[in-house]
C-alpha cells in the first residue's frame, strides 16, 4: 500500500494520519479512522488528559467498533452540517452511529 504525499503511518502502523476524521463539538474531540477507531481522545477539553492515545504508541488505548460479516463502510457529512456519519454495512443490515451531544447542547 502505498501512502498519498505527506500522510505518515501513526506508530501502531495500522493508520495513516491522513485515514483520520475528526469527531467532536466545541469543547472536545476524538479523530476516528475510517474502520471506526477512536485512537485518541480527551473527553473534557481538547488540552486534555487523554482516555485514548493510540496515536502515540501501538499498545495504547482505543476504541472501535466491528459488524460481522462487513461489506462496506460508508462515510459522509450530513447535508448542511459539520458532522460525520460513519456507517458499517453487512448482508444483514447496516449500523450508523448517531452524535449524542449536538453543538448548541447546554454545558453541565
Amino acid at each position: 500500500m502505498s501512502a498519498a504525499p505527506g500522510a505518515r503511518a501513526t506508530r501502531g502502523g495500522d493508520s495513516l494520519i491522513s485515514d483520520h476524521a475528526l469527531l467532536g463539538g466545541r469543547r472536545g474531540g476524538a479523530p476516528a479512522t475510517s474502520s471506526g477507531s477512536i485512537d485518541w481522545w480527551c473527553p473534557e477539553r481538547f488540552d486534555g488528559h487523554s482516555v485514548f492515545s493510540r496515536l502515540l504508541h501501538p499498545d495504547a488505548g482505543h476504541w472501535s467498533f466491528t459488524l460481522q460479516g462487513l461489506t462496506a463502510r460508508r462515510r459522509r457529512y450530513l447535508p448542511g452540517t459539520v458532522i460525520l456519519e460513519t456507517g458499517r454495512i453487512s448482508a444483514e443490515g447496516s449500523v450508523v452511529p448517531q452524535p449524542d451531544t449536538p453543538l448548541g447542547a447546554p454545558r453541565g
